[in-house]
């Protein structure tokens, strides 16, 4: 559980705001406790990946705006690169 705990962790700090009523640390730990108990965590190997290269496209031009600001004031690097190609096609 302690495991599970941290991974969920991580996650939410990453796609979380720090603001969001869904940051980890906005939750209570009988909250974050209770809802542990629901999850099933594992492990997968992956032995094989494909992709496609897709960038909202299908969205409309304002969302897409939203998306290319949102990524760009991220701290993150892959997420401003990201931000950085879509850019290119607005």
């Amino acid at each position: 559980e302690d495991e599970t705990r941290r991974i969920i962790k991580d996650l939410t700090d990453q796609y979380e705001t720090k603001d969001s009523p869904a940051a980890f640390h906005q939750m209570s730990d009988e909250y974050i406790n209770q809802h542990l108990k629901a999850i099933a965590g594992f492990e997968i190997t992956v032995t094989n990946l494909e992709g496609v290269f897709k960038l909202s496209q299908n969205h409309s031009h304002s969302n897409r705006e939203g998306i290319v600001k949102h990524l760009s004031q991220s701290d993150n690097l892959q997420a401003q690169e990201i931000a950085k190609q879509m850019k290119e096609d607005l």
